[in-house]
Parts: structure tokens; C-alpha cells; sequence
């Protein structure tokens, strides 16, 4: 697999960046960010809403991600679901599938939920984990 520019870049936002400036990412052409909605089965990232509600009030894409882990895909993908609320104009679900621990049957899994209640999901992973895993 070859990877050439231009390529679209934009960020990952989580509760692990709490201050972020909407306005700036506008600002500096920026189109586009996806935030963490989910992680597994029982973990709903406290920055979510808020991130969505501030980047849709710039103008920006929205896009939601959940960290697939190793445990119920069904529910993971339930969970993710009814926190996302995802709205006419975001991006497509966004599933992060870097988590150690996860297998080829599983990352199959979580598309085919996904596929199963209407979505086409972006797969988010490093170039290792694509090669390794999937």
C-alpha cells in the first residue's frame, strides 16, 4: 500500500485534549475533526457533546469514533450508537481499531454491525496494525 500526498489531514480529539479551539481549527482551513464518542462497552468520553455542539457551531465536519477493544462488539456498537447521535452531514462512524488484544474476526465484526444498522464505517488504524492485523 502506497500512501501520497495529498492526503487529508485533521484531528483526534478526545477528553484527552480539553481545551480546543474551534474557531482556530476554521480558522487555519482545518474542514474537518472526529471526536471519541465510546471506548469498549462502558466507557462514554465526557468531551463528546461538547466537542460536537462547538464544531458544528464553526461550520465544521463532525465525525464520531469509538475505540473497538476486545469484549461484545454488539454492545459496543449499540453503545456507540446511542451516544453519537449522528446527524445528517457528519461522517460516517468512525471506528479506531488500534487496541492490543484485537483480532482479525473482530474488526470483521465490528463492520459488519455496523453495516447491519446502515452505515459504511471509516476504519482508523496505524500502517502497523493494518499490516499485522488486518
Amino acid at each position: 500500500m502506497v500512501i501520497s500526498e495529498p492526503f487529508l489531514r485533521f484531528p483526534d480529539l478526545s477528553h484527552y485534549e480539553p481545551d480546543v479551539q474551534f474557531h482556530a481549527m476554521k480558522a487555519a482551513g482545518i474542514p474537518l475533526f472526529i471526536t471519541k464518542a465510546t471506548e469498549g462497552i462502558g466507557f462514554t468520553d465526557p468531551t463528546y457533546s461538547d466537542f460536537q455542539k462547538r464544531g458544528r457551531s464553526v461550520g465544521l465536519i463532525v465525525g464520531a469514533y469509538t475505540l473497538i477493544t476486545p469484549d461484545d462488539i454488539t454492545r459496543q456498537v449499540s453503545l456507540f450508537l446511542s451516544v453519537a447521535e449522528l446527524q445528517s452531514g457528519d461522517l460516517q462512524p468512525v471506528i479506531d481499531m488500534e487496541n492490543a488484544g484485537l483480532m482479525r474476526y473482530e474488526c470483521a465484526s465490528a463492520l459488519s454491525e455496523f453495516r447491519a444498522h446502515g452505515y459504511n464505517p471509516i476504519v482508523y488504524c496505524s500502517l502497523d496494525f493494518f499490516n499485522t492485523v488486518l
